[in-house]
């Protein structure tokens, strides 16, 4: 795993009108900057001047920005983050502070290591876990501006969680740890249509009815979208040896009927039942604690056993 990084500030770069230098700064390790006008040499002797004397035709307020901008690029150290976003991911790296003229206008500095679209730990930065805030960067008018929520950004490509998060999270197994004695108390065929609300608020339709006598049926359900077909075994409490049996029962249902996917619920003992069926999934009293909340159907079991 990378060091954490500790930036001094982050600034955002619009690599290019929509993005089209993005993939050649990215192959090159480098940051790129236009403004054609002003020649670089200009620029390291006299910033201020040779903008205004390049943009005379822009109104004060637009030269100030473009001065601004320019001013980020050849000033930012290699202490400053700069990011970018691609492709749905957000970039980031640092760079040294030394800025290079090309012969067609633009201006380049060298980025130390690489671009990296990835946490410190190796997770991607999508835009989709990426907060508004923050992705509003997008749409600044101009090619540099300066990122404000720079604790979120650093948190984020460090790996970590915000402490609002980590609270709701803590919150949330606290939950899961106190309605698992409320599963505990729900009559076998409450649990059973509990189970089945969970599947049907994932999407799956029920085939066969509550109560029927099929035996080694307790559910079957479809998923109309894909057409997969999973059996689900329901037992209120249970314990090894009828679980090896009805894994046998399945490997039998397998070989006979087209199933995509078994499925072994119970909630009493709490027991970590293990199969050797790789179409065969066990929900214990902690996974379907889970599924309680993440399915929003706290209130249900509460309404049953209150």
């Amino acid at each position: 795993m990378k060091d954490k990084i500790k930036p001094s500030k982050a600034m955002f770069i619009k690599l290019g009108r929509k993005g089209s230098w993005a993939k050649e700064c990215f192959e090159k390790s480098v940051l790129k900057l236009s403004y054609k006008e002003v020649k670089h040499e200009d620029i390291l002797a006299d910033l201020t001047g040779s903008v205004s004397k390049a943009y005379s035709g822009k109104v004060p307020k637009t030269i100030t920005s473009y001065a601004n901008q320019i001013r980020h690029f050849y000033e930012s150290d290699k202490s400053v983050l700069w990011i970018t976003f691609h492709d749905q991911h957000l970039y980031w790296c640092f760079a040294k502070k030394e800025v290079v003229g090309i012969d067609n206008g633009e201006k380049e500095k060298m980025v130390i290591g690489e671009w990296s679209n990835k946490s410190i730990d190796g997770k991607p930065l999508l835009a989709d876990n990426l907060s508004g805030n923050l992705l509003k960067t997008q749409g600044f008018q101009g090619t540099i501006c300066n990122v404000d929520d720079l604790e979120y950004l650093v948190r984020k490509i460090n790996g970590e969680e915000l402490p609002e998060v980590i609270e709701v999270k803590e919150d949330l197994r606290r939950l899961e740890f106190s309605l698992a004695a409320c599963i505990q108390k729900l009559m076998p065929k409450d649990f059973e249509v509990f189970i089945d609300l969970i599947f049907r608020q994932a999407g799956y339709l029920r085939t066969n009815s509550i109560g029927g006598v099929q035996k080694d049926k307790d559910i079957e359900l479809i998923a109309p979208v894909t057409g997969e077909r999973i059996l689900v075994q329901v037992k209120s409490a249970t314990n090894l040896k009828q679980f090896q049996d009805y894994e046998d029962r399945f490997e039998e249902i397998d070989s006979s009927e087209s199933y995509d996917k078994f499925y072994y619920v119970f909630h009493s003992p709490k027991l970590n039942l293990q199969s050797n069926m790789e179409k065969l999934e066990v929900w214990n009293l902690d996974k379907v604690a889970e599924l309680a909340v993440s399915s929003g159907l706290v209130p249900w079991i509460l309404n049953k056993i209150n």
